[in-house]
């Protein structure tokens, strides 16, 4: 494995033989073709034609541009930390400034606009796209639609009934596939291939992650290892899970983490008692920065917590003498990557002597591999709790009034 977990802690009797048999659910769905599973990963056909169109993409611009939010934007985000050879600028919530700034921070006749939005509906990404339409139009002429590709679920949507209507450039998202869980389509993959990534070992990744998840041996299964660390706060009644990435590859994926089980995990259900809420809100902090703004609440403030620290094992360059006589280290050889981990250290330590519920989910590396690998683990994790919590993973019906207050207040 290019990932490492553990956490042994038993919830009760019952535990594993439940989670045979819903690992056993989940290993059939992946042949049903109207299930997430079956189109979690692309088949190489899909994979062919994201290539080829990512192709054209870079032989046609100096920076892509991506407007999307929330599941259309996280993963594309993280991956393209990881080599980011090219300028990807992302255009998510409504940012007044960002949109000002952007005449002359970007040249938009070098600039493809990629669209990305499930629905086609999403208010932030119709706004975005209105703003970026208008710039690549008047900066490309005749030719702009050519600088545009929209990746989206066939429906009714706006977004898609105009590209249609434009003949505008269209690769599908699977219906099957939540926005969250689109990390492996078009949704992800295209700002990934634009930073340089191959499609094939983040497929190759997503397909060892997703074998290992599904793995009915549970000594060595990380999403099932997962899941008992999530379930084993739920039972401790503790509220918050926080996601504690060091370095800036480790906090995105904690970002997108953190909708993950957010929008999957934190839903109501009815029983005989009565209505009940389920889930732990997911905290996504960033390193030794909320050392120095979080950890002071988290040893002494009122709630107690379960922490997942997400590392990289990666030393980087080496301190010069200077620079250790500089700071006073007395170690010979330091590099950065452990003056890092010293931290993460200091404070999973200083945590643990609190009596915390602690882990750590450590990458051996930062290749699109083991990233694909890690977020396929993370996936199949959220499965499993929601068949242990009896709720859908599916949909998010809490933000739906939400949307429909903003639209009376916009339409």
């Amino acid at each position: 494995m290019t990932v490492n977990f553990s956490f042994d802690e038993k919830i009760n009797l019952n535990f594993e033989k439940r989670a045979q048999r819903t690992l056993k659910s989940l290993r059939l769905k992946i042949k049903d073709e109207n299930d997430l599973l079956f189109h979690l990963i692309p088949k190489q056909k899909e994979l062919n034609e994201i290539s080829t169109t990512a192709d054209e993409i870079i032989g046609r611009s100096n920076t892509l541009i991506v407007a999307g939010i929330g599941g259309s934007s996280l993963a594309g985000k993280v991956f393209a930390s990881i080599k980011n050879e090219r300028e990807i600028v992302f255009f998510e919530g409504i940012e007044p400034r960002k949109i000002a700034r952007a005449e002359k921070s970007i040249y938009f006749k070098k600039c493809f606009l990629n669209i990305v939005s499930k629905s086609g509906n999403t208010t932030e990404t119709l706004v975005n796209s209105a703003f970026l339409l208008r710039k690549i139009k008047k900066a490309n002429g005749e030719n702009w639609k050519e600088k545009v590709l929209l990746s989206a679920s066939e429906g009714e949507g706006v977004l898609l009934k105009w590209a249609k209507k434009e003949k505008i450039k269209i690769l599908e998202i699977p219906s099957q596939v939540g926005g969250r869980f689109s990390a492996f389509t078009v949704a992800g993959l295209i700002p990934a291939l634009y930073s340089g990534l191959d499609p094939n070992k983040i497929a190759k990744g997503a397909q060892k992650g997703l074998e290992n998840g599904l793995s009915l041996e549970l000594n060595s299964n990380l999403a099932f290892k997962l899941s008992q660390f999530y379930l084993s706060a739920y039972k401790k009644n503790l509220p918050n899970l926080v996601l504690w990435g060091y370095g800036k590859l480790c906090h995105l994926l904690s970002l997108w983490i953190q909708q993950l089980w957010a929008e999957s995990l934190g839903k109501k259900k009815t029983s005989p008692s009565g209505e009940i809420k389920t889930g732990i809100l997911p905290v996504a902090l960033k390193g030794s920065e909320d050392q120095h703004s979080i950890l002071q609440f988290l040893r002494e403030g009122r709630t107690p917590n379960s922490v997942l620290f997400i590392s990289e094992n990666y030393k980087g360059e080496k301190l010069s003498a200077f620079e250790k006589k500089f700071c006073g280290f007395k170690q010979e050889r330091l590099h950065y990557g452990e003056v890092q981990n010293a931290l993460k250290e200091g404070t999973k330590r200083s945590l643990e002597k609190d009596n915390f519920l602690i882990s750590e989910f450590s990458l051996s590396d930062a290749s699109e591999e083991t990233i694909s690998e890690t977020m396929a683990l993370f996936i199949v994790s959220t499965l499993i709790i929601s068949d242990f919590l009896k709720i859908n993973p599916f949909g998010q019906n809490g933000v739906e009034e939400g949307k429909k207050i903003t639209k009376s207040l916009l339409f």
